[in-house]
């Protein structure tokens, strides 16, 4: 159970900028959280009622219409960015203080969007994952089976491709998933490291079709 307090605003001016933001506070009565060891099984992974957590931070974003400002349309140019500061912790018990497990404090992304009236379009997308840690221990170091020690951060850059033609109800798309194929350490658990990343190829076709009207 939880108690959960939020404020935020938003501002859009014309087709040009548009920004939103909220503050939040999150009080846990009862958080259920990944143990690694925690409560001497062996160092297996499980779910635990962690007690008592806090959580408090902001999360805000904006998007500038550079097309529209630049006068190109109908080409449309979108510039975006989103930003999350989190600040999860225990509140009271053994680890009163110590952040959760896998609550990075900072997420950050930024887009590029382009779409022209032909029908072709496409993003490049930044990603910015902050450090966090794997136990509620909050343990630095790695140890030999790689369940516990600090995850550091880690960003990826994902590009898109997309052509749709209106005619027929089709859209082609191609996507390259960290196209720069940066690995990084997602996870500990439950059998030791696992590793994310690695440059990914996926094309897609979608049809959209309308019968029309019904007699």
């Amino acid at each position: 159970s939880s108690i959960n307090y939020e404020v935020g605003t938003r501002l859009t001016y014309k087709r040009l900028a548009h920004f939103e933001g909220t503050a939040y506070l999150i009080d846990f009565d009862n958080q259920v959280v990944s143990s690694n060891g925690a409560l001497s099984n062996g160092g297996i992974a499980e779910l635990i009622n962690g007690g008592a957590t806090r959580h408090y931070g902001f999360e805000g974003g904006a998007s500038f219409g550079l097309g529209e400002a630049l006068k190109l349309r109908p080409t449309a140019i979108d510039l975006g960015l989103r930003y999350t500061f989190a600040r999860a912790t225990f509140d009271g018990g053994p680890w009163s203080g110590n952040w959760l497990p896998y609550a990075p404090a900072t997420l950050l992304v930024g887009t590029v969007d382009v779409d022209h009236p032909s029908g072709l379009g496409g993003q490049v997308a930044w990603t910015y994952v902050g450090d966090q840690f794997s136990d509620p221990q909050n343990t630095l170091a790695e140890d030999t089976t790689g369940r516990t020690g600090k995850l550091p951060a880690y960003q990826v850059v994902d590009v898109a491709l997309r052509y749709r033609m209106k005619s027929a109800g089709l859209t082609f798309k191609l996507a390259v998933k960290d196209a720069e194929n940066e690995t990084f350490i997602m996870a500990r658990r439950p059998e030791g490291i696992r590793v994310g990343g690695f440059r990914q190829v996926l094309v897609g076709v979608r049809w959209d079709w309308d019968a029309g009207p019904k007699e």
